[in-house]
């Protein structure tokens, strides 16, 4: 007797435990993410916070805030970092799409990871419905702000598949050594090296959908003709075809990929990249009428030097990522004196065509703005 009350105890007990499991599992999938989420960076003071927070628009900070820590990057992206690393910071709101938006709203202090990368890295992580903000108050690579993303879904209760976590990282890594590589270059850009990332993609998933076999060999070839009609085959190199193939046959071949949302939010990211650019110089220059900005000015007037000022011009190079900008700084880096920095912007604003009003105006006041700060500010330097 004693021992079938034992075993009905047990069997009450192993029913609980499953009833248990099974309800944690179905919550998981049933989870919402909140509106919106606040993810903001583990090195921040409460200011710094509250200052962060207006950078990405956000009015109201009564809402859900998760802490990136040192911790995440490790866990999402395989970066070890202190807590006091992590600066760049993430507002996420939920949208009535499948698509992803990205916007970097300081992009003259996120200076590792574009917004074409953010994009990237957040469709191959397997995220929608969602448009994402980031900024950082200093300089800083950007990567806890895509650790904060991850961090933000999972906290909610959404699954992270760490396979595609790990592919959209690689994807940031092979694109970024590939840029460094080529960085100055006549002809480069990682605008353009973005774009091929993209249009590879697009064929890779037309491929498969299609039920076509997908070799190493046939990855390469669309990876080759892809730079080629990027205009930058005389640029990348065998080894850079080869690591960018190896990358790509991660991404093909990721577990349960949905081939009709990633086509879908990578033809709407296509359709936005032209704005990217305009949307990331409005963004900059209401940055540096800020107090944040202002102290971003100041920072590099009091960290000054010819060595510095060219670091500070490759990383504004690299944050707008445009061909516009990218012919302008090289200028810029090569003529490192006041007299020519005001010579090269009114020049080159003075020979603008009609046609050249719209986009690459606002790129050259943009470049006079953040410039003639400096150059006002720091004549007795030269």
């Amino acid at each position: 007797m004693k021992k079938g009350v034992i075993r009905f105890i047990a069997l009450v007990l192993a029913i609980l435990m499953l009833v248990g499991i099974v309800s944690t599992i179905f919550t998981a999938h049933a989870a919402s993410m909140p509106d919106e989420v606040y993810g903001y960076g583990a090195g921040l003071n409460k200011k710094e916070v509250e200052d962060t927070a207006k950078l990405l628009g956000i009015r109201d900070l009564n809402i859900t805030q998760v802490p990136i820590k040192g911790i995440d990057t490790s866990k999402y992206l395989g970066i070890q970092s202190t807590d006091d690393e992590m600066i760049s910071s993430v507002y996420v709101k939920k949208n009535n799409n499948k698509n992803i938006t990205v916007e970097v709203t300081t992009p003259l202090s996120i200076q590792k990871v574009t917004s074409i990368q953010y994009s990237n890295a957040a469709i191959t992580a397997g995220l929608e419905n969602v448009d994402i903000k980031v900024a950082a108050i200093t300089a800083v690579t950007g990567e806890s702000a895509l650790a904060g993303v991850y961090k933000v879904f999972e906290q909610s209760g959404i699954a992270i598949d760490r396979q595609k976590t790990k592919v959209a990282n690689k994807e940031i890594e092979v694109v970024n050594k590939v840029s460094d590589e080529h960085k100055g270059k006549k002809g480069f850009s990682k605008d353009k090296l973005n774009k091929v990332v993209v249009d590879v993609k697009q064929k890779l998933l037309e491929e498969k959908k299609s039920g076509k076999d997908l070799s190493n060999e046939k990855i390469k070839n669309i990876v080759e003709n892809s730079v080629k009609n990027g205009d930058l085959n005389q640029i990348i190199n065998n080894v850079n075809i080869e690591n960018l193939t190896l990358y790509f046959k991660d991404f093909i071949n990721i577990d349960n990929l949905n081939i009709n949302v990633v086509q879908e939010q990578l033809n709407n990211l296509v359709k936005n990249i032209p704005n990217i650019a305009n949307k990331e110089l409005d963004n900059a220059k209401k940055f540096l009428n800020t107090e944040e900005g202002k102290n971003f000015l100041n920072n590099v007037k009091d960290n000054l030097t010819k060595e510095n000022l060219k670091k500070i011009a490759d990383g504004v190079k690299n944050a707008l990522d445009s061909e516009q900008f990218e012919n302008a700084l090289n200028s810029v880096k090569d003529n490192l004196n006041t007299k020519k920095l005001t010579e090269m912007i009114d020049g080159v604003k003075k020979n603008i065509s009609n046609d050249g009003v719209g986009f690459l105006s606002r790129v050259l006041n943009g470049i006079g703005n953040f410039f003639k700060s400096l150059v006002n500010s720091l004549k007795s330097l030269f």
